[in-house]
Protein backbone atom coordinates (compact mmCIF):
# COMPACT_ATOMS: atom_id res chain seq x y z
CA UNK A 1 0.00 0.00 0.00
CA UNK A 2 1.22 3.18 -0.83
CA UNK A 3 1.06 6.28 1.54
CA UNK A 4 1.09 9.57 0.66
CA UNK A 5 3.58 12.53 1.28
CA UNK A 6 3.03 13.70 4.86
CA UNK A 7 2.38 17.22 5.91
CA UNK A 8 6.68 17.82 6.41
CA UNK A 9 7.27 17.05 3.03
CA UNK A 10 4.80 18.31 1.26
CA UNK A 11 7.13 21.91 2.77
CA UNK A 12 10.01 20.86 2.04
CA UNK A 13 9.11 19.73 -1.22
CA UNK A 14 7.14 23.46 -2.21
CA UNK A 15 10.36 25.15 -0.84
CA UNK A 16 12.58 23.17 -3.00
CA UNK A 17 9.83 23.75 -6.67
CA UNK A 18 12.07 26.00 -8.65
CA UNK A 19 14.56 22.31 -8.13
CA UNK A 20 12.05 20.18 -9.04
CA UNK A 21 10.80 21.60 -11.96
CA UNK A 22 13.90 21.17 -13.57
CA UNK A 23 13.74 17.39 -13.60
CA UNK A 24 13.20 16.07 -17.19
CA UNK A 25 9.96 15.26 -18.15
CA UNK A 26 7.80 17.05 -15.12
CA UNK A 27 5.84 19.69 -15.38
CA UNK A 28 5.40 22.59 -12.59
CA UNK A 29 2.05 21.22 -12.80
CA UNK A 30 3.13 17.61 -11.56
CA UNK A 31 5.44 18.43 -9.04
CA UNK A 32 2.84 20.66 -6.91
CA UNK A 33 0.19 17.55 -7.29
CA UNK A 34 3.70 15.39 -6.43
CA UNK A 35 3.92 17.36 -2.91
CA UNK A 36 0.43 16.79 -1.90
CA UNK A 37 -0.04 20.55 -1.26
CA UNK A 38 -3.98 20.77 -1.98
CA UNK A 39 -3.92 17.95 0.66
CA UNK A 40 -2.09 20.17 2.89
CA UNK A 41 -2.69 23.84 2.29
CA UNK A 42 -4.79 24.70 4.79
CA UNK A 43 -2.64 23.24 7.47
CA UNK A 44 0.48 24.82 6.06
CA UNK A 45 1.31 28.46 7.50
CA UNK A 46 3.66 31.22 5.75
CA UNK A 47 5.69 30.28 9.31
CA UNK A 48 5.81 26.20 8.65
CA UNK A 49 7.14 27.64 5.03
CA UNK A 50 9.98 30.14 6.54
CA UNK A 51 11.29 27.67 8.53
CA UNK A 52 11.85 25.30 5.85
CA UNK A 53 13.78 27.44 4.06
CA UNK A 54 15.78 28.54 6.75
CA UNK A 55 17.23 24.98 6.61
CA UNK A 56 18.88 25.39 3.22
CA UNK A 57 21.44 28.46 3.01
CA UNK A 58 20.55 28.92 -0.88
CA UNK A 59 16.39 28.62 -0.54
CA UNK A 60 16.16 32.98 -0.85
CA UNK A 61 18.88 32.49 -4.13
CA UNK A 62 16.91 29.90 -5.37
CA UNK A 63 13.79 31.61 -5.64
CA UNK A 64 14.83 34.87 -6.51
CA UNK A 65 16.38 32.68 -9.56
CA UNK A 66 13.44 31.21 -10.41
CA UNK A 67 11.64 34.48 -10.80
CA UNK A 68 14.51 35.92 -12.92
CA UNK A 69 14.15 32.76 -15.51
CA UNK A 70 10.50 32.99 -16.13
CA UNK A 71 9.54 33.52 -19.36
CA UNK A 72 6.05 33.37 -18.94
CA UNK A 73 2.47 35.14 -17.66
CA UNK A 74 0.67 35.33 -15.46
CA UNK A 75 3.36 35.09 -13.01
CA UNK A 76 4.51 35.67 -8.98
CA UNK A 77 7.76 36.53 -8.75
CA UNK A 78 10.10 37.85 -6.03
CA UNK A 79 13.02 39.97 -6.61
CA UNK A 80 15.71 42.12 -4.44
CA UNK A 81 14.77 45.64 -4.00
CA UNK A 82 17.20 48.45 -2.06
CA UNK A 83 16.98 46.78 1.15
CA UNK A 84 14.57 44.50 0.98
CA UNK A 85 12.48 42.05 -1.37
CA UNK A 86 9.36 42.60 -3.21
CA UNK A 87 6.58 40.05 -4.14
CA UNK A 88 4.59 40.82 -7.05
CA UNK A 89 1.73 39.72 -9.83
CA UNK A 90 2.71 40.18 -13.50
CA UNK A 91 -0.79 39.71 -15.37
CA UNK A 92 -0.69 38.16 -18.83
CA UNK A 93 -0.95 41.74 -20.12
CA UNK A 94 2.85 41.58 -18.95
CA UNK A 95 1.33 44.30 -16.04
CA UNK A 96 2.33 44.40 -12.34
CA UNK A 97 -0.64 44.22 -10.74
CA UNK A 98 0.49 43.82 -7.29
CA UNK A 99 3.64 44.35 -5.30
CA UNK A 100 4.24 43.97 -1.88
CA UNK A 101 7.16 44.84 0.23
CA UNK A 102 9.22 42.69 2.89
CA UNK A 103 12.47 42.98 4.69
CA UNK A 104 12.97 39.90 5.76
CA UNK A 105 13.67 37.76 2.49
CA UNK A 106 12.00 34.06 3.79
CA UNK A 107 8.83 35.99 4.51
CA UNK A 108 8.61 37.51 0.75
CA UNK A 109 9.99 34.05 -0.52
CA UNK A 110 7.22 31.97 2.03
CA UNK A 111 4.51 34.17 0.16
CA UNK A 112 5.47 33.46 -3.30
CA UNK A 113 5.53 30.03 -2.29
CA UNK A 114 1.81 30.52 -1.17
CA UNK A 115 0.89 31.95 -4.22
CA UNK A 116 2.41 30.27 -6.72
CA UNK A 117 0.99 26.78 -4.94
CA UNK A 118 -2.12 28.11 -4.48
CA UNK A 119 -2.34 29.35 -8.80
CA UNK A 120 -1.60 25.22 -9.72
CA UNK A 121 -4.14 23.70 -7.22
CA UNK A 122 -7.15 22.56 -8.84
Amino acid sequence: MKVGPTKEQCIHDICRFPLLCKEPGVTPLEVVRKTGYSVFCEDIKIKDIIDELKKDKNSITTWLNFTADKRWTPAWGVVQKNSGYELFYMSTACEIELKVNFKDPFEACAFMIRMEMEEKIE
